[in-house]
């Protein structure tokens, strides 16, 4: 929208100077549609650096000035949204209604608004128009979807959809649609119930079939999965998501064979990834086809991961294989990106609890057998971690410390593992040597000022650290959390808001942390509905939050005496 927007701005001013716009008297011998277009561009800068009510101040006198805009209107409309100042926001929506009397997609924004009100009746009123205005494609509600994205409210989005079914309870798509949304927060049985509903109102809605597979393979039912994933197939057969998650339930089902076969599939295209060449190396291993192992390693970009799973198929074979893992940290590789990365995918392609055992398994046996070299080291503890064995774990990078001398991933390795024993000094000490060597690191920044707020302390080394991450990384919504977290922990509520509200823009997905802070930064500035209303969000994204019913409960009756 905001695209559209900026190009009517532009065609009515023309090829205006942007020489003047920035003075001090910007509005100053220029028509109401340029003032308009330098409103608009304040606005667009304010929202991108968080200042959202600036944002929100300048849309408005660009609208003021160019009322005949829906664009504007609409722009301004979603920015009020993610202010939750609703009652400007239905004003505002309002008047783009006026000019856009039979726009499905501005009746469906004012139904979310009035929805937010409490205004159930007119909420009602607003998507029966929508769906009225538009009865053959109830998914065309283009505002909808950018709402979701411009403010990554994904728990509105789903309240959306759930009154749109009470309306439609017999459209098949917007139930796939709910569907998704619901498996997207971990609320698989509702996901699934929703999915079998869709299909079994529209039984050729194919994608259906892909997703359902997704919730049955997230809660272990491999068998189910399979069936959906060879179903979907049938009409995309060469969909790359498709043919992983099929091998990945063959997987746990112990179908390696045609779990081999479905990941040559994927290797035979143009799309595979390094980690779908380690996949296969692994079936191989657990099929007992070890002498084809070595052959199937990726041409490149794992050389680390592929070399330790050939010396397993080696010694299988009975083969001499200690010289291999003797020199695996000689092999020129990123251990970082492999451990976090690639091992990470290939737990959760192949199944984490099974695949993380036999790993931990297999490389306790060659430790047990006089092997003594970081990288396997770093790859057991990582195994040993995906399985909440922790104390393992650190033993493990302890010992190869004791063995090798200081080195940067073992040292972090051991933040991790203390972090997950709330081990506050052993998180600080060794960050703190990840430090000294790579200095430059931001994420090791975030790192250890996350866990200074976290723990209320050393609040004004975490905000140096945090703000020289962010000089590194400005748009990364986790270092902008972190940092809205010190400010929160030093009582700057309105900095706490800003930048915790721009973290939650800046994530790929809604996130029930984000959230929880920034109801409890709202209640810092007193603003208790707003509070409950974060909080609310955060428990439906993570029933288990920590913490967040009970703050729930406690404010609830301030809020609504």
């Amino acid at each position: 929208m905001r695209t559209l927007a900026l190009a009517a701005l532009v065609a009515l001013t023309g090829c205006m100077s942007m020489a003047g716009p920035w003075s001090g008297e910007r509005d100053a011998g220029l028509s109401p549609e340029a003032q308009a277009y330098n409103h608009y561009l304040a606005g667009v800068i304010h929202e991108r650096n968080g200042r959202f009510e600036l944002a929100a101040e300048e849309y408005r006198k660009a609208a003021d000035r160019y009322p005949d805009s829906p664009g504007l209107l609409l722009e301004l409309t979603q920015l009020y949204f993610g202010l939750q100042d609703y009652e400007n926001a239905r004003a505002v929506c309002s008047r783009a209604l006026e000019l856009r009397p039979d726009d499905a997609s501005l009746w469906i924004v004012l139904g979310m608004i009035h929805q937010r009100l409490e205004n159930y009746e007119e909420m009602g009123r607003a998507f029966t128009k929508a769906v009225a205005l538009n009865p053959q494609d109830l998914l065309s509600y283009e505002a909808l979807i950018v709402a979701e994205q411009k403010t990554n409210d994904m728990i509105g989005v789903i309240e959306v959809f759930e009154q749109l079914i009470e309306l439609h309870p017999a459209s098949a798509e917007l139930r796939y649609q709910l569907g998704i949304r619901l498996a997207r927060i971990n609320d698989l049985a509702n996901a699934q119930a929703m999915l079998e509903k869709a299909r079994e109102l529209k039984p050729s809605l194919a994608d259906a079939a892909y997703a359902l597979g997704v919730v049955y393979l997230a809660q272990g039912d491999a068998a189910k999965a399979a069936a959906e994933f060879q179903r979907f197939l049938e009409g995309e057969p060469t969909n790359i998501n498709a043919q992983e998650n099929l091998a990945g339930a063959l997987t746990r089902l112990g179908r390696y064979d045609e779990a081999i076969a479905a990941l040559e599939g994927i290797l035979q295209g143009d799309e595979a990834e390094p980690v779908h060449y380690l996949a296969r190396m692994y079936v191989l291993l657990r099929a007992e086809r070890f002498a084809e192992v070595a052959a199937a390693a990726p041409p490149e970009g794992a050389p680390i991961l592929a070399t330790l799973l050939s010396a397993l198929a080696r010694q299988r074979l009975g083969e001499p294989y200690r010289l291999v893992l003797d020199a695996l940290d000689e092999v020129e590789g990123d251990v970082d990106a492999e451990c976090h990365g690639l091992l990470n995918d290939l737990l959760f392609l192949s199944g984490e609890e099974e695949t993380a055992n036999y790993l931990a398994d297999r490389l306790t046996a060659v430790r047990d057998d006089g092997v003594r070299t970081k990288r396997v080291d770093l790859v057991l503890a990582r195994a040993l971690m995906a399985l909440d064995r922790h104390e393992e774990a650190g033993a493990v990078l302890l010992s190869s410390l004791d063995e090798h001398g200081t080195d940067l991933w073992l040292h972090y390795g051991l933040a991790e593992v203390y972090e997950a024993l709330d081990d506050v000094k052993g998180v600080e000490k060794h960050l703190k040597v990840c430090l000294e060597l790579e200095p430059d690191n931001p994420d090791t920044m975030n790192f250890l000022g996350y866990m200074y707020a976290e723990a209320g302390i050393k609040l004004d080394q975490a905000e140096r650290l945090l703000n020289r991450a962010l000089s590194m990384d400005p748009g990364n919504g986790f270092y902008l959390d972190s940092l809205g977290w010190v400010y929160y922990k030093k009582g700057k509520a309105r900095k706490a808001v800003e930048l915790i509200r721009q973290a939650i823009l800046a994530m790929e997905s809604d996130d029930a942390i984000l959230r929880a802070h920034l109801g409890d930064a709202y209640l810092l500035r007193g603003e208790v509905e707003k509070a409950l209303a974060q909080w609310a969000r955060a428990l439906r994204l993570d029933p288990d939050i920590e913490g967040v019913r009970e703050r729930i409960d406690r404010y609830q009756p301030a809020a609504k005496p």
